[in-house]
């Protein structure tokens, strides 16, 4: 069985539907910051205005990170895992686990403030 299919303390935490949410959340993200990003210049509001594309670019990153790496970040920070239908989250008992899994939820939570501050700064510039 491979880690995708299966509960891994600061591994691996969601299924495959999972997964596919979170690609959902990440293709939204990014058609809402190239849609707004295109608005700032058409419409012509100050050049600060653009750095408000880094909000939906680290909703887009968020779910991107999250289905690359078979990790929530809100399931490791509330100490549950699911592999099976959305929604029915399984708890996570061991102290140790839930310890490397809220340390990767800040990993991926800090990748993605770093890349949405990241993509706003070059819509700014753009």
């Amino acid at each position: 069985m491979s880690s995708e299919n299966k509960y891994q303390a600061g591994v691996c935490n969601i299924g495959i539907d999972e997964k596919r949410k979170r690609m959902n959340a990440g293709y939204t993200g990014s058609i809402a910051t190239i849609l707004l990003w295109i608005f700032f210049i058409v419409s012509g509001v100050p050049r600060g205005y653009r750095l408000l594309t880094a909000i939906p670019a680290m909703i887009a990153a968020v779910g991107f990170i999250q289905a690359s790496m078979n990790f929530c970040a809100y399931f490791g920070l509330a100490s549950v895992f699911n592999f099976d239908k959305i929604s029915r989250q399984t708890k996570v008992e061991d102290e140790h686990f839930r310890s490397l899994d809220k340390s990767k939820a800040y990993q991926i939570i800090a990748y993605s403030i770093l890349s949405g501050l990241l993509v706003g700064i070059l819509a700014f510039i753009v």
